[in-house]
């Protein structure tokens, strides 16, 4: 994604964030969050906002982002931290 700062600042409107902004803003904009209940996310906007971080910390790091490997169930680390009591 192109840097977009320079364009919007000059046109007097808000430049683009890189942080849960993009939840916030569809919030407001579907409903008032202190007297409403919120309604429920889609996962499309979740996508969205993943894809805001996502762009941030590449921008950040100057690396690409490598999600890491999935974590192991609870219940499997729990058995494996209790292993070593529960041994034959």
């Amino acid at each position: 994604m192109r840097d977009s700062y320079p364009e919007r600042l000059a046109a007097g409107e808000r430049p683009d964030s890189f942080d849960k902004d993009v939840i916030r803003e569809w919030v407001a904009a579907e409903c008032d969050p202190y007297a409403d209940a919120i309604p429920e996310i889609s996962p499309e906007l979740i996508w969205k906002t993943a894809l805001t971080y996502i762009e941030a910390h590449e921008r950040i790091t100057g690396q690409p982002f490598t999600p890491p490997p999935p974590a192991p169930s609870v219940h499997d680390r729990v058995l494996s931290a209790l292993a070593e009591f529960h041994a034959p």
